[in-house]
């Protein structure tokens, strides 16, 4: 069994999503604001925002 680098699965990662970072924030309903999910796109990751306790206006 062959096993890939940790570095060549972070920069295939990044390449498959279109990201500067190897970073994805889990959506955690509740426990990660929306500005926390703006903070990691906004510095190359992918940010994710739980929205199961979210109003429909937010």
């Amino acid at each position: 069994m062959t096993t890939i680098p940790a570095l060549t699965r972070a920069r295939s990662f990044c390449e498959r999503f279109g990201l500067r970072l190897p970073i994805l924030l889990a959506p955690m309903a509740g426990a990660c604001p929306p500005s926390l999910s703006i903070a990691v796109a906004k510095a190359g990751g992918l940010g994710a925002c739980g929205a199961l306790l979210m109003s429909l206006l937010a």
